[in-house]
């Protein structure tokens, strides 16, 4: 048991000799440290570039409050036309919630501006980003300040800009209605014919050859009904369809027989379809 105990004792002291020297510890402790420091640095720069989108992305919003400002302001409440002080009222208080994002900003701005004054390494494209946003948010706010301060001094302004993008917006309504419209008359050849809204022209023999259906120059547009090309995507007319005019590629629409001797007209290519603007359909 003695020499047991004493072979022991031998394995553990040579085992003990083995072990890892101070100048060993201390260069693992400073890879640990360096790995430690890296790993903060990598952080820091994550976290100060995560706040500078953030700051950067609010600002952009800012911008697009102020362009809407006036256009959706509303002039009109339950039925009754606000006043100018009430508009004046709605406008200013838009301008406040914009200035509060602002000073949030500038605070959020003056925050990273310290942060990176106090950290042991400098960071010189985080600086510059940082003085950028400052630069950008310095002109937002002198924005705004001009624009509260026109607004203060509204008066007839305010009625005069919302009546224009009134005009111009039921302009705009008018003219898409226009073009979106679009018309179409349906009946036996003979019928159209003697309303004068679809003729034949060229052939041989007399016509009895080679002709082709066009529409007249002076049909009376009162026989035609009307159809908006964006929503009306269907045309029931009674009886089979014998030909449509003028021609449409064959493509851009399709035909089902229904009952009672009805076709309906399925627009599958509007744009197409609706090449010309008037439409005759011919029924047998």
């Amino acid at each position: 048991m003695r020499t047991l105990f004493v072979f022991i004792m031998a394995v553990s002291f040579i085992l003990g000799g083995c072990g890892k020297s101070s100048e060993q510890i201390e260069l693992e402790n400073q890879n640990a440290k360096l790995k430690q420091d890296l790993a903060a640095k990598d952080k820091f720069v994550e976290d100060v570039t995560l706040a500078i989108n953030e700051i950067h992305d609010k600002l952009e919003i800012t911008v697009a409050m102020e362009k809407n400002i006036l256009r959706q302001t509303p002039t009109v409440e339950e039925g009754k036309l606000l006043s100018q002080a009430d508009l004046k009222v709605r406008i200013m208080d838009r301008i406040a919630n914009i200035s509060t994002i602002l000073t949030e900003n500038r605070n959020k701005i003056t925050g990273l501006q310290r942060k990176l004054a106090q950290a042991k390494t400098k960071y010189t494209g985080l600086s510059q980003m940082v003085a950028d946003l400052q630069k950008n948010l310095d002109e937002r706010e002198k924005t705004i300040a001009q624009l509260q301060t026109q607004v203060l001094n509204l008066e007839g302004e305010i009625t005069s800009k919302t009546e224009i993008i009134a005009a111009r917006d039921l302009t705009i309504e008018s003219q898409t209605k226009q073009i979106n419209t679009v018309y179409y008359v349906a009946g036996k050849m003979n019928e159209l014919k003697e309303k004068q809204i679809v003729t034949s022209e060229g052939g041989i023999f007399w016509g009895l050859l080679g002709t082709t259906t066009v529409l007249t120059n002076g049909y009376n547009e009162t026989e035609f009904s009307k159809l908006d090309k964006s929503k009306d995507k269907y045309i029931e007319v009674a009886g089979v369809i014998d030909e449509i005019v003028p021609e449409r590629d064959p493509s851009s629409y399709k035909q089902e027989l229904k009952a009672n001797n009805r076709t309906l007209l399925t627009i599958t290519k509007p744009e197409s379809f609706w090449r010309d603007n008037h439409l005759a359909i011919i029924t047998d």
